[in-house]
């Protein structure tokens, strides 16, 4: 019975956290809206902001990231979607620097 080492579990369970596997929806659905907020890390500040963005884009509608992912990849794009209230922030921390992003998207 192989053993379980704690250590590595919270590490573990800290990077899933930091990469932004923690979506919250949001509860703006007047006009089709969602608001939608998450945190990344990533190695630099970019990366992290794609990663939470990226991480928004797949909770809301996954056919939507897809087309994001074949098409733009531009933080602020949302394939069907506008883009209402995006703001971000972040700092160092994690695996160099943690974002989070707040953004609301009302399908067209």
């Amino acid at each position: 019975m192989p053993r379980i080492n704690a250590y590595a579990t919270a590490r573990a369970a800290i990077l899933l956290t930091s990469v932004g596997l923690l979506v919250n929806p949001g509860t703006a659905a007047a006009q089709g809206c969602v608001e939608n907020t998450t945190r990344a890390s990533g190695p630099s500040r970019d990366a992290a902001l794609r990663q939470a963005y990226e991480t928004i884009l797949r909770a809301t509608d996954p056919a939507l990231w897809k087309t994001w992912v074949s098409t733009s990849q531009r933080i602020g794009e949302a394939p069907g979607y506008a883009v209402r209230k995006l703001t971000s922030k972040c700092s160092a921390g994690g695996a160099g620097q943690i974002c989070h992003v707040e953004v609301t998207l009302c399908k067209n």
